[in-house]
This record gives C-alpha cells, structure tokens and sequence, in this order.
C-alpha cells in the first residue's frame, strides 16, 4: 500500500511540475505547428496580433504555468500557409529547468549552472529611456544544435522572466 502511494505521489509530481529545456517548455515545443500546440495544451487557441507585430499571441494555462506563446505566419515551399510557434514566455514560479532554475533564481544561479555552455549576458535595453538598464540585465544560453536560445530576464539579480525562442544568431 505504501509503495502504490508514493508511486502516485512520485507521479502526481511529475506531472504538476513544469520543466524547461531549450526545446520545449512543459508539453510545448518549439518549431511546433498551430494544430501540434492546440494538441499538446488541449484546446483551440486564439491568437491576437497588435498592430504593427509579426507575433500572433496568446496565453495558456498548463500543468499550473501560465505561458505566454508568439506564432509566426509565413508561405512554405509548397505555397500553403503555415503558422509556427517561434518563441515561448513565462514569469511563473510554478516551472523550472532541468537544472532546477526558474522565476527567482539569481545570476549566481545561472552562472553556477551554465558556466560551461554558450552563453551570453547584457544589460536590457529601457525604450522608455534609450538607455542600457542599470537594473535589468538578459542572461542567453545558446543551444546551437536546436538553433534555440533559452532568456533569462533579470531585475535586481533575480530571474522575473523566461524566454525560449528560435535564435537567429544575430
């Protein structure tokens, strides 16, 4: 009886808790097609667009995340339309990476686990101000096998939002 409860408990775990690679987070992978997305998160999207964007927008609630998906619309080499998911957002506590960072963790984190990877680090641009934050920095580990960049978006030292998107290599 005890084993069959922490099998469930081991299991239930798994499930609620959301994971980030440079692929995918939780069941959501990049790359992905509009008609893929809606199978993994289990419901026909909406998307929006401002004006003046390329990214068509919408929000999800998955395994307790809120997450934020950016689809993008081109003409394939076969002439169709395709819409494709090109980047993914979070700012919830609820996800973590395979390294176990997430929303809170410190730069201290993030260089203690990806000392050894691709990466790269700046201060965030303020458009309010045409300035380079003194507050705001973005920490971008590179995974150039996938051609995906995952962002981790600082304030005072401490992660407030993360970012997996395709990385150009610009």
């Amino acid at each position: 009886m005890k084993a069959n409860l922490l099998f469930f408990c081991l299991l239930w775990i798994s499930y609620t808790n959301g994971q980030i690679s440079t692929t995918r987070m939780n069941d959501i992978r990049i790359n992905s097609s509009l008609s893929e997305v809606e199978t993994a998160v289990g419901q026909k999207l909406e998307l929006s667009k401002k004006l003046d964007d390329w990214l068509y927008t919408t929000t999800v609630n998955q395994k307790g995340s809120e997450i934020e998906l950016g689809f993008t619309q081109y003409t394939d080499e076969n002439g169709q339309n395709t819409t494709q998911l090109y980047e993914i957002k979070t700012k919830s506590s609820n996800i973590r990476t395979l390294s176990k960072l997430g929303i809170g963790s410190s730069l201290d984190d993030l260089w203690k686990a990806y000392k050894n990877y691709n990466v790269s680090i700046w201060n965030a641009w303020n458009p309010d101000t045409e300035k380079y934050s003194t507050t705001e920095r973005v920490f971008q580990l590179n995974d150039n096998d996938a051609a995906t960049a995952l962002y981790f978006y600082l304030r005072n030292g401490k992660v407030y939002e993360i970012v997996l998107s395709f990385n150009e290599g610009c």
